[in-house]
């Protein structure tokens, strides 16, 4: 506040004449009680200036130095106390320097007016030719809402109210809460050896360390949360919330970095969603949303125009949303857990199911979302289809337990995207199980005895089919198990009755909770992208409870029991897939990887053991209750 403030004495104006600094106006320079004039040297200084108390050191590298400001031209700007501020190229105008930041060789930052730095910033992904999927920008943005979006864009979702045009005004409140003609750097944070700074909002305890340029954008750095933007990157209109890093000359525009997510090693992307603890270098990426967990680490990696969620793009993967010659109109949805195979190439439009792996060029524009678990073979227009067999895969099982330890935010971040459950058991895969099994039953029936049966574009052999029906009734009866364990007073009919279940890039909840939220933005009850978030939050609290509705809705207690009767043979069956898995890797590989593959058995066969304990208490436990 000016109130803290006082202006420069004659003694300090010399003094500071004296170490080379000139003013447009000595009067327009204030300073806080205890300023001393013996750490400012060499400032050209213009408009209104505040500076601070400079009596601190700054370790850097190891190496101590006093705070100060040397070597700069500022033109109304406020320097916090103990900040480190020296060796600007140009000037720093119209900022705020937080206290004990640490600003040095710097081309020059700077505002060019009133700015929202990047928040509201609209961006169309998926379809990048139409407003199909456009959205706002902002700092609370999460997998969740664009997902939200999205099922209203398709037409899944049945509101009188404009979902997209009701955030959006949600969005415009932030926007205006935001803007300023000010920058600020923030308490603790390091900008060194960065070429150009204009329009950015740096948030408490950022690292900006070596960056070629950042435009108009806003890092939502905090203490539990550190921002890192690093060597050479390039960011224009972008929002890089808590915990993420953008290193090594990456290159993105018109995007959101989410919370925890990497991006590095010259990756390129523009108008694109990047949501928790994502892993992105090399390649490419463009109109997509990367729901958390997407990983890709290769060169020559096109990813455009598709919506993932735990997904790993293979070497070489690559994307086409240009089908003929309308443009960019088409996307594809790969939905949770989805690998591709290196060389792969997806021609959208298509849909994928959850835990597939995706090899060679698929090009028929097909719908697999009732085929989770699948290998998926592009074959000239067709895709040879063998459903369920990934479900028993050493890779789908280290994937699996692999996510939740990889989590890199702390519960004390404010988490944005929530994971309902990593497992990969959870009532929404196993509403698509059951119907693709019912669909491959479906086929079985109309088709007859034949070598090969044909679901338009797909081709499924017979062998394929019959082992992917009793590969699904098997994954259901162990999710009935692995559920039932879990849960306490088991009831044979519950009051809730959830049959459509959606995942909203890791948020999985019944299709009424979405009705439910639609029903309360038709009444305005929400009045801020924060109050979104707590629904999200509670969502993911639900879940433990709807888990045990579902359960308890579907499956009556003579089923539950027949599934535990039938676990020990289908649990041995899944480690037998899995141990097998492990044998192929050994046949291909050296006397080291027979070790290290040795470990790993051990891990399953303990957890093997683990489970099947588990089942047998569950089954005394409920034989005791049909008594």
């Amino acid at each position: 506040m000016t109130s803290d403030y006082r202006k420069l004495t004659e003694r300090e104006i010399e003094v500071l004449r004296l170490q080379g600094c000139t003013a447009e106006s000595w009067e327009r320079i204030l300073v806080k009680e205890g300023f001393s004039p013996d750490n400012i040297a060499h400032v050209r200084f213009y408009g209104n200036i505040r500076l601070g108390i400079y009596d601190k050191l700054h370790d850097y590298g190891g190496i101590k130095r006093k705070a100060g400001v040397r070597n700069a031209e500022l033109h109304d700007v406020t320097v916090g106390d103990n900040v480190l501020l020296e060796n600007i190229g140009s000037y720093i105008s119209a900022y705020d320097i937080a206290d004990e930041a640490y600003v040095s060789d710097v081309g020059y930052i700077s505002m060019t007016g009133a700015s929202s730095f990047g928040i509201g910033t609209r961006v169309a992904v998926l379809c990048e030719g139409t407003e199909m999927f456009e959205l706002p920008l902002h700092d609370k943005l999460t997998g969740h809402e664009f997902y939200f979006r999205y099922m209203y864009a398709e037409g899944r979702i049945d509101s009188a109210c404009n979902i997209p045009v009701y955030i959006d005004r949600l969005v415009e409140n932030r926007v205006a809460a935001v803007t300023s003609d000010r920058g600020y750097i923030g308490k603790a944070s390091t900008v060194v050896h960065t070429r150009m700074i204009e329009d950015v909002w740096i948030g408490d305890e950022a690292e900006v360390r070596g960056a070629e340029a950042l435009r108009n954008c806003f890092l939502c750095s905090a203490s539990v949360g550190k921002v890192r933007v690093g060597a050479g990157a390039i960011c224009r209109n972008v929002v890089i919330q808590a915990g993420a890093d953008v290193y090594d000359e990456a290159k993105i525009t018109d995007c959101l970095v989410g919370q925890c997510v990497h991006i590095g090693k010259g990756f390129s992307a523009e108008s694109s969603l990047f949501f928790a603890n994502s892993y992105m270098d090399n390649g490419e990426a463009c109109a997509i949303c990367a729901g958390p967990y997407t990983v890709s680490h290769h060169k020559a990696t096109l990813l455009i125009g598709g919506m993932f969620s735990f997904m790993n793009a293979g070497s070489g993967t690559n994307m086409s949303n240009h089908m003929y010659k309308l443009g960019p109109l088409h996307y594809g949805v790969m939905k949770r857990g989805c690998k591709t195979a290196s060389g792969a190439h997806l021609v959208w439009p298509a849909r994928i199911g959850a835990f597939s792996m995706v090899m060679g060029k698929v090009d028929a524009h097909v719908d697999l979302d009732a085929y989770p678990f699948s290998y998926v073979f592009g074959n000239d227009r067709s895709v040879q289809l063998v459903p369920g067999v990934n479900f028993a895969s050493v890779g789908t099982y280290r994937d699996v337990r692999k996510w939740e330890a990889r989590d890199k935010r702390k519960p004390c971040d404010g988490m944005l995207d929530y994971i309902s459950t990593y497992s990969e058991l959870n009532p929404y895969i196993i509403s698509k199980i059951v119907k693709g099994r019912k669909r491959l039953e479906m086929l079985r029936r109309s088709q007859g005895d034949c070598n090969e049966y044909r679901d338009g574009n797909i081709v499924i052999s017979r062998k394929a089919l019959e082992r992917g029906i009793c590969l699904y009734n098997k994954i259901e009866q162990l999710y009935v198990v692995l559920s039932a364990v879990a849960l306490s007073g088991f009831k044979k009919v519950s009051e809730k009755k959830y049959t459509e279940w959606v995942d909203m890039l890791g948020l999985i909840v019944p299709q009424e909770y979405v009705m439910d939220l639609c029903h309360d933005m038709e009444e305005e009850k929400i009045t801020s992208v924060d109050d979104l978030c707590v629904y999200w939050k509670k969502w993911k609290e639900d879940y433990p409870l709807l888990l045990k509705q579902t359960i308890e809705c579907h499956y009556t207690l003579d089923r539950v029991v027949e599934a535990l009767m039938n676990y020990e043979p289908n649990i041995h069956c899944y480690y037998e897939a899995l141990y097998a898995d492990i044998r192929k890797e050994e046949e291909l590989g050296d006397s080291s990887l027979s070790r290290i593959s040795s470990g790993f058995v051990e891990m399953l066969q303990h957890d093997c053991d683990e489970q099947l304990k588990k089942a047998k208490e569950r089954l005394s436990s409920l034989l005791k209750e049909l008594k």
